[in-house]
């Protein structure tokens, strides 16, 4: 679920190569976003932070998960 996760965050290719964020950036996800606003736009500080975004949700989740994962390995 972890690796799920991470993956749905990161999913810049299939997004980048298929749609380039949508038709009025419906299929926009963070990555696609903060390559818009750091590269093509030029702004790199602000891309960066865009990116940088990610790293709260990514952690508060990855512990709820992990919790839960070593919780029901003590269980067994």
């Amino acid at each position: 679920m972890l690796s799920s996760l991470i993956g749905t965050f990161a999913a810049f290719d299939v997004v980048a190569v298929l749609t380039q964020g949508g038709p009025i950036r419906t299929t926009q996800v963070f990555a696609t976003c903060a390559f818009s606003v750091g590269i093509l736009s030029g702004d790199l500080p602000l891309g960066a932070s865009v990116s940088l975004f990610m790293l709260p949700f990514l952690a508060v989740a990855a512990t709820f998960i992990l919790r839960g994962v070593i919780k029901r390995g003590s269980e067994v």
